[in-house]
């Protein structure tokens, strides 16, 4: 059985494509972190740290945790200014995190200026914000 080559280019070209698309944020799993950037989102609706400045851009591991007792905190990290997160204008964020709870991610960050807060609630507008900087390295 012959297989004519327009089915095979066809195949070829779906193959290429599929591997194409595979790219993105995955590789993001097994890139080695230039350093670690510890958060905990306190009782007081404060991040602590509120201020973080990065020397180089590059890929950052996070590690949050919710110090708190009794409510529910996320971290969320938004481009602005022209910067971009994870290859792209933006934002990236935790899972709602019960008290005592904690999670880490990695993001890629580019030089410039990130807003970081609680997306829960009101708890941005309560004070749980801050700047996070990437200098040029």
């Amino acid at each position: 059985m012959r297989v004519k080559p327009v089915v095979l280019l066809t195949c070829l070209l779906l193959v290429s494509l599929i591997g194409a698309s595979c790219g993105g944020y995955t590789e993001l799993e097994f890139r080695e972190p230039l350093d670690t950037v510890k958060v905990d989102l306190t009782i007081e609706r404060t991040l602590d740290p509120s201020e973080i400045t990065l020397d180089q851009p590059g890929t950052y591991l996070f590690e949050v945790e919710n110090v708190t007792e009794d409510v529910a905190h996320a971290f969320e990290i938004k481009a602005t200014e022209g910067a971009r997160v994870n290859y792209k204008e933006g934002s990236v964020r935790t899972i709602d995190l019960p008290p005592g709870q904690s999670t880490e991610f990695k993001a890629e960050l580019e030089p410039g200026t990130y807003e970081i807060y609680c997306p829960v609630g009101h708890h941005r507008e309560q004070g749980m914000r801050g700047t996070l900087t990437v200098e040029e390295g």
